[in-house]
């Protein structure tokens, strides 16, 4: 599979691996069931269970499969993730200047989470 969208979703039905190509930088979430990646020559085995992320290292191919029941993954560009990221934590400081009654202002101007 050549991914060529910046953000998708893949099932993992149980024992139908999926061949990802070109996928270095991309950010790959478990979001149901354990997640098992392999990379063609690379030692590792990477296992992400519900709520793991993992972004890939390599430029090889690599395969991605459910270990037991189906799994569902969350495809990212990992670029594209950290400026969503940048752009919510920037979001909550001018809402909280914003706002008068926000008590979480001064703490995210900080650089405390909330």
């Amino acid at each position: 599979m050549d991914l060529q969208s910046p953000h998708a979703w893949l099932p993992l039905p149980h024992h139908r691996p999926q061949r990802l190509d070109h996928a270095r930088g991309l950010l790959l979430r478990a979001r149901r069931g354990t997640v098992w990646i392999t990379i063609d020559g690379d030692l590792r085995d990477i296992v992400l269970a519900p709520g793991e992320q993992w972004v890939v290292d390599s430029s090889q191919p690599l395969v991605v499969s459910s270990l037991g029941a189906s799994a569902l993954v969350e495809l990212c560009d990992e670029a594209l993730h950290r400026r969503r990221d940048r752009r919510t934590f920037w979001q909550q400081i001018v809402e909280g200047l914003w706002n008068p009654l926000s008590r979480d202002a001064p703490a995210l101007v900080r650089g405390e989470p909330a």
